[in-house]
């Protein structure tokens, strides 16, 4: 009862801190997709119509000849045709942002830069729903997912249909709510996307979600997850057909973990959730990166080394990840970048359990067990 007293007077002061915070404090990352009051859901419904929200949604396409001109969504004409060209086999990677961001945050810039430093042609749509995901009570936001979801697939079945991209050449990433977003528009496209890439998919609002509302393996051909906050801010449980846990998928390295500091428990979680984004943009620029190791499909979570066979080169977690690949994953990675241990050399470390994954009575976990439930063997076991 103490400590899940604590976790609630935690989730509470966060939510004062922000409705209260100034406008010159980048709150909006520190606080990506961590644990937030419910919100009444009526109370989304009349701020706008659908139309006004859909149209708050924007597609801007980078490629080695434009740099950020925005497509229109114009399923009859031939509109986008001279800027995306006539060649739909040509690979398309879309990246779509999570809460409190938009198309203009760093990471979904850099993630567009290394793309675009690839041999071989690509374009790049990063999604913005910025005016949609920028409520600071988070709720709201989740509940737009679905109708972002819903108009990116709107989107890109019209490419589909102008003969400007297939569906087999096409690879969503999402990051926090983002990846949410990502599954939503697969399971409403027309046709079937050939990825999805979930980074750290948002847990809170959707500890118990089914259905199109949440990244699952159905919404592509191959559904690769990378969880790095599992149970706090991130999806807990296994969702792809493929889902990795670096250094055991709770807490990172560098990262501090529990704290009982609120502000340092706050920061060490921001600084895990957003990890999993330069993991993701080292394994674009590095097809060597993150050899991984398959675990045992009814492992626990966090995943422990005994628990798993040997590290393979066949298994990359990230970018270059093989779409044969099914089940679950380990791999360590650094505290600092480089975050991968293959840098020309095979070198192996050992993984040293994360203080958030031992059992002492502070653990984290053992405080969110009575708000999740981790005893539920949906939670607990990573089985398929």
């Amino acid at each position: 009862m103490l400590r899940r007293s604590f976790l609630l007077l935690v989730v509470c002061l966060i939510a004062s801190l922000v409705d209260a915070r100034p406008s010159s404090i980048d709150w909006k990352v520190d606080l990506e997709g961590f644990l937030t009051p419910p919100l009444d859901v009526t109370e989304n419904k009349t701020t706008a119509n659908l139309e006004q929200k859909s149209e708050q949604v924007a597609f801007y396409l980078y490629s080695r000849a434009y740099k950020g001109v925005q497509l229109k969504d114009a399923p009859k004409k031939d509109s986008n045709a001279h800027l995306l060209g006539r060649y739909p086999s040509v690979p398309v990677k879309v990246i779509i942002h999570g809460w409190m961001s938009n198309y203009t945050a760093s990471w979904a810039q850099n993630m567009k830069t290394e793309y675009l430093k690839l041999a071989k042609p690509i374009n790049v749509i990063v999604v913005n729903w910025g005016g949609l995901a920028n409520d600071s009570r988070y709720f709201p936001a989740v509940l737009n997912t679905e109708l972002v979801g819903k108009r990116i697939a709107q989107f890109l079945s019209n490419l589909l249909a102008q003969g400007l991209a297939k569906g087999d050449s096409i690879h969503l990433i999402g990051h926090s709510l983002g990846a949410h977003v990502a599954g939503v528009a697969g399971h409403y496209f027309k046709a079937k996307l050939s990825r999805i890439t979930g980074l750290d998919p948002a847990l809170p609002g959707f500890e118990i979600a089914d259905g199109p509302e949440i990244l699952d393996k159905d919404d592509a051909e191959f559904v690769d997850v990378i969880h790095t906050t599992a149970g706090t801010s991130g999806i807990f449980k296994p969702i792809g057909h493929a889902d990795f846990y670096p250094n055991g998928g709770v807490n990172q390295p560098g990262c501090d973990g529990f704290s009982p500091d609120i502000t340092n428990y706050i920061e060490s979680i921001q600084c895990g959730h957003m990890r999993v984004i330069y993991l993701f943009i080292e394994s674009i620029k590095n097809s060597k990166a993150f050899n991984s190791r398959r675990c045992n499909k009814t492992a626990s979570i966090p995943l422990k080394p005994k628990d798993c066979e040997e590290e393979t080169s066949a298994i990359k977690m990230g970018e270059h990840c093989t779409k044969s690949a099914k089940g679950i994953f380990l791999l360590e990675t650094n505290e600092k970048s480089p975050y991968s241990n293959i840098s020309g050399s095979q070198e192996k470390k050992t993984i040293t359990p994360s203080p958030t994954s031992s059992t002492k009575k502070d653990d984290i976990f053992s405080a969110l067990d009575d708000i999740f439930n981790f005893d539920d063997p949906s939670y607990g076991d990573a089985a398929y």
